[in-house]
């Protein structure tokens, strides 16, 4: 029942997202051309990436104590969600 609820009601706007941000991406533009390099990007370093061993650890720990977020962690989001926002306006 939830898996039919997802594919009804979630997936319309998540494959909505997805083809706004990958719909212009052609396999031709990832490889070098006579005349041009290929028009490739590192991709964005995902949020909080550098604790996944902190959320790991909190997931799977017995007692699912989770820890506070630091200033730091509550920073990075922020400033995540702020360069998200601007690239979506």
């Amino acid at each position: 029942m939830r898996v039919g609820d997802w594919h009804d009601r979630q997936r319309p706007g998540v494959a909505r997202r997805v083809r706004a941000v990958l719909g212009k991406c052609e396999l031709s533009r990832h490889a070098p051309a006579r005349d041009r390099a290929a028009a490739v990007t590192a991709p964005a370093r995902a949020p909080l990436a550098g604790h996944t061993q902190a959320v790991a650890t909190a997931w799977t720990s017995p007692d699912r104590s989770l820890p506070e977020p630091t200033s730091e962690q509550l920073t990075e989001a922020e400033d995540y969600q702020r360069a998200l926002y601007r690239s979506h306006r």
